[in-house]
């Protein structure tokens, strides 16, 4: 975060920290407690897998996708766990998707991209 914040071509005061399966478990909980970091997205988080408890108590915008053929959390596990979390939140389930997002890699990239440009207000 330090580095990054550091670069130049970066707006170090819209910074936005997503993770994907198991770096979602990771990094997030980081992202949770950092000030510079505004705005958290996870994509396929493993629920059955790692503990993300700590995203009860986060209070920054918050992005949760996973695809309705994710090996790792079934659907219902995941809409309700996304349902439960404080706002601001979003979450979706894209239709077909699995864990790794194979011939989905463009959706997950446009609607990650799309909350954090409103999210960081870029």
């Amino acid at each position: 975060i330090s580095f990054v914040s550091a670069t130049e071509e970066v707006n170090s005061a819209a910074l936005g920290l997503a993770g994907y399966s198991a770096s979602a478990g990771s990094a997030l909980p980081v992202g949770v407690k950092e000030a510079r970091i505004k705005a958290l997205a996870a994509i396929s988080p493993p629920l059955s897998m790692f503990d993300f408890e700590f995203l009860r108590g986060a209070l920054k915008p918050k992005f949760l996708i996973s695809g309705s053929r994710d090996s790792f959390t079934p659907i219902s596990q995941f809409t309700r766990f996304c349902h439960d979390l404080p706002k601001p939140r979003e979450y979706i389930t894209v239709e077909g998707a699995d864990h790794f997002w194979r011939g989905y890699e463009t959706t997950v990239a446009a609607r990650a991209a799309a909350f954090f440009a409103g999210a960081l207000g870029n």
